[in-house]
Parts: structure tokens; C-alpha cells; sequence
């Protein structure tokens, strides 16, 4: 089974390098403006009850032993370890979700042009997903969104492999990262049953 693609006459995004240029270029300047937000915002109060989940033990954490909302898995135990590389600084509880912004970004672009040949309209589908304001607030703070929606990405992309290709990896590589997704903030749980 394939993918349905829109094709255009006029562009075709492989031979035309100038294209991927524009959308490193891009991407490179929504992750110094989400970098800069997350330097510059005060410490949010979904934070404070993240980060301090984050001190407790790595079984606490895992086992769910204090049922705090804000206890994402994954996303407290990345702010455990970057705090204890980093120390405990805010911008050092952020930097997971802020680094995230870049797989959920390549792999925006990855699905646009598995979906689009036409280069107007994968411009059009990557604006549309990294434009999002509140989304791209998500990566500018520690609350384990940007790590999920990042995640969900990886998955929706290897699905489209999946159903491009019909290899059982990209089937694995899916469900896997929709699992991680899950991890890094529950809210995901919805698009992981689905």
C-alpha cells in the first residue's frame, strides 16, 4: 500500500537543494527562538511541581510512588540527570524538551515531503505544524509536551513507512516511540490506544 502523494509539475524538492536549505535555516532559527524563550521565562508553576518530582529517587520516579499529574516518567528523569550533569539550574531542567524541538522538527520536514512533492505545500504542512505557538512554547518549558509531541512525530513518520513499506521494523520503530512518547508525558496515551 501506498502512500497517496500530491505531486507538482513545477518543483521537485530532491534535485532542488536550495529548498532543504530554507527549511535547516528555518529550523535552525525556531530552536534559537524557543532557546532564547526558555532562558528568558520565569519558572511556571507546572514546572515547579515537575522539578520537584525530579528529586525524588529513580525508583520513586519509576514505580509512581507519590501519583503527582506532573510525574511524566520520562520527562522527570531526564530532568534528573541533565540537573545532575548540569546542575540544578531551570535552563538545565528545560534543555530536554528544548533539544527535543529538533527530531520534532526533522521529522516535520521528513513527513512533508513523504506526503508532498510539491514544495509549496510542504512548506505549507511544516508552518502550519512548527508555527503553532503554543507548540512551540511546549519546548520552551520542562513540562515533558515538546518530548512527546517530538516522540509522537518519530512514530507518525515510521508509520507512513510502515504503510509505504510494510517492513515490520518501521512497525517496531512506531509503536516503540509512541510508547516513549506515552513516558515523557501521558496525555500521549490517547494517540498510543488509537
Amino acid at each position: 500500500m501506498d502512500i497517496p502523494v500530491l505531486k507538482s509539475d513545477h518543483f521537485d524538492v530532491n534535485k532542488n537543494h536550495n529548498y532543504n536549505i530554507l527549511y535547516w535555516t528555518f529550523g535552525l532559527i525556531l530552536l534559537f527562538l524557543v532557546s532564547k524563550e526558555a532562558v528568558v521565562l520565569p519558572l511556571t508553576h507546572d514546572e515547579g511541581n515537575t522539578i520537584h518530582c525530579s528529586t525524588t529517587s529513580v525508583w520513586d520516579i519509576i514505580t509512581y510512588k507519590d501519583p503527582v499529574p506532573n510525574n511524566h516518567i520520562l520527562n522527570t528523569l531526564l530532568i534528573k540527570i541533565n540537573q545532575s550533569i548540569f546542575g540544578k539550574s531551570l535552563l538545565a531542567a528545560r534543555l530536554a524538551n528544548i533539544l527535543s524541538f529538533i527530531p520534532f522538527f526533522i521529522f516535520t520536514v521528513l513527513i512533508a515531503k513523504k506526503l508532498f512533492d510539491s514544495v509549496w505545500l510542504q512548506m505549507l504542512f511544516i508552518f502550519s505544524l512548527v508555527l503553532q505557538p503554543f507548540i512551540l512554547d511546549f519546548y520552551s518549558v520542562t513540562r515533558g509536551y515538546g518530548i512527546s509531541l517530538s516522540l509522537m512525530t518519530l512514530s507518525i513518520y515510521y508509520m507512513l513507512l510502515r504503510i509505504q513499506n510494510g517492513q515490520r521494523k518501521d512497525l517496531m520503530l512506531c509503536i516503540l516511540f509512541a510508547a516513549l512518547g506515552v513516558y515523557a508525558n501521558f496525555t500521549l496515551l490517547n494517540y498510543f490506544i488509537w
